[in-house]
């Protein structure tokens, strides 16, 4: 599923496209004690259009195409049984979708396996639609051919947070008196923290062995919602990927580890991750692929060795996959820290920035095009 198809899926999603149908909706309220407070279908067609509205956008947030820090394509762990090879909780989320809400036992089963395995302590929400997506195919002649289209029906989930409200009194503005009874209310943020497609949009059909997670904070993965509820291998986040990298390459390169090296590695890296900007899977890397980026930059023969002994080593603690993924250790922003000084720019000015030697300390010389620079807001000539 690339981000070409996310956003087919998004700009489709909304009412005006003509070509995908909102079926029914799913709202479910959880409290803090992990316990439904309350479960509702709705057909789109009883909704005002304020609730549709409200829906719609919500559902929205969770299709996004910043692939790797908010959104990550999942695969279910084949589980081979007698009558399926599914996971339970893959054939929960298959059954909702096949079923379209209709049936209660689909619905208990997606809401044990996926609702009530969220890791939230507070109240929350999640609403669910069933959709149709009416998905057309070009003939040879790159002309939409009306005798070669598929449906593809899928459920779109948003995780919100509820505000749960108990006040010791209210006003009764008919009678215009005030009440001591207690008044619980529940109030759904309208702003989606997580969210879940089902299943995948690859090659533009349906991939009921994938799909797809949002996250509204950068690289935030629920861990244990992916791992125990959905069943599914939960990514490194990409600050402990990005830790690994660097420990590799120094246990590697020690004290010849130069600013050049760093820059012109990462700028490799940099445009090999072009290639795959499309792909809504993370790019894995070996260290043998890594070691072919060396190679090219003529790196010898014994680093490059001792690079994959210490890869291997790393690896075989067991807290790794055997790769890393590519776009979460490459930098597109430098940070220079020393102890007196740090500096930040952008990896497109990497080349700006060299180590030299004056008058016997060590010094990082930046050059720039510009003859007025700011100093805490003031402008200086150079």
């Amino acid at each position: 599923m690339n981000r070409k198809e996310i956003n087919e899926i998004k700009k489709n999603l909304k009412k005006e496209s003509g070509f995908l149908t909102w079926n029914r909706i799913l709202v479910t309220i959880v409290n803090a004690y992990h316990e439904v407070e309350l479960q509702k279908v709705m057909s789109p067609l009883t909704l005002s259009t304020r609730e549709e509205t409200m829906y719609g956008d919500i559902l929205l947030q969770t299709l996004n195409t910043n692939v790797g820090k908010k959104s990550v394509q999942i695969d279910f762990e084949t589980q081979r049984n007698e009558d399926s090879t599914m996971s339970s909780t893959q054939t929960a989320l298959y059954d909702l979708v096949d079923t379209a809400f209709n049936s209660e036992q689909a619905i208990s089963e997606y809401t044990d396996k996926v609702v009530l395995t969220y890791p939230e302590q507070k109240p929350y929400a999640v609403i669910t639609a069933h959709c149709t997506y009416t998905v057309r195919h070009k003939n040879k002649s790159d002309e939409f051919d009306e005798m070669d289209q598929e449906d593809y029906n899928f459920i779109i989930s948003a995780y919100c947070p509820v505000c749960a409200v108990e006040t010791g009194f209210s006003y009764d503005f008919s009678t215009k008196t005030f009440s001591t009874e207690a008044d619980k209310k529940l109030y759904i943020v309208p702003k989606a923290t997580h969210g879940l497609l089902f299943p995948a949009f690859d090659n533009r059909s349906a991939n009921i062995h994938s799909a797809m997670v949002y996250v509204a904070k950068e690289k935030e993965y629920p861990t244990f919602y992916i791992e125990e509820g959905l069943g599914c291998k939960a990514p490194l986040s990409a600050a402990t990927e990005k830790s690994v990298w660097l420990s590799i390459l120094e246990s590697t390169f020690g004290d010849e580890l130069d600013y050049p090296f760093l820059y012109v590695l990462n700028q490799r890296l940099l445009q090999a991750a072009e290639g795959f900007r499309q792909d809504t899977r993370l790019v894995k890397w070996g260290g043998k692929r890594f070691a072919e980026e060396f190679e090219a930059l003529e790196v010898e023969k014994e680093q490059i060795d001792k690079f994959l002994n210490v890869w291997e080593y790393t690896m075989n603690k067991g807290l790794f996959p055997g790769y890393l993924h590519l776009e979460n250790i490459i930098d597109k922003k430098y940070t220079v820290k020393t102890a007196e000084f740090t500096i930040s720019y952008t990896a497109e000015h990497g080349d700006s920035v060299s180590t030299t030697i004056i008058e016997g300390s060590r010094s990082f010389s930046l050059k720039t095009a510009n003859a007025v620079v700011a100093v805490n807001g003031a402008p200086i000539n150079l």
